[in-house]
């Protein structure tokens, strides 16, 4: 499975490693695991903001963080990717099990999913 940690737009990509060489395994404040992430979705604090056949995007009401995640049938399902802002940073992170190329487009649909509906929130 792909966890991959970075800041999108060409910021600095970020992520560490525990001791004994185990990963960080979080993601935008949560576990970064698919089970968990699912079950996050049905969380009440969380709006669903958009959504179209591939991917939907759900934004956390407590701390802003949006969520994209992956439609069942889709190359890459399941696969989820997060972005919020943490002070003057903003950190993101992707939990992927498809291949590169296919991790690596759902990332860029994400991202511009993102920025498109965080521009008509501020409209």
């Amino acid at each position: 499975m792909r966890l991959a940690f970075g800041f999108w737009a060409g910021l600095v990509l970020i992520g560490s490693v525990a001791s004994a060489g185990a990963e960080d395994t979080s993601m935008c404040g949560r576990k970064a695991d698919m089970v968990d992430l699912i079950l996050h979705m049905q969380s009440e604090a969380l709006e669903k903001v958009w959504a179209d056949s591939k991917l939907f995007v759900y934004r956390d009401r407590n701390d802003g963080t949006q969520w994209v995640v992956s439609m069942p049938k889709t190359t890459v399902h399941p696969a989820a990717a997060c972005r919020r802002k943490a002070g003057n940073k903003v950190e993101a992170g992707l939990l992927c099990s498809a291949g590169e190329k296919a991790c690596e487009s759902f990332q860029v649909q994400a991202a511009e999913r993102m920025d498109k509906v965080e521009a008509s929130a501020s409209e």
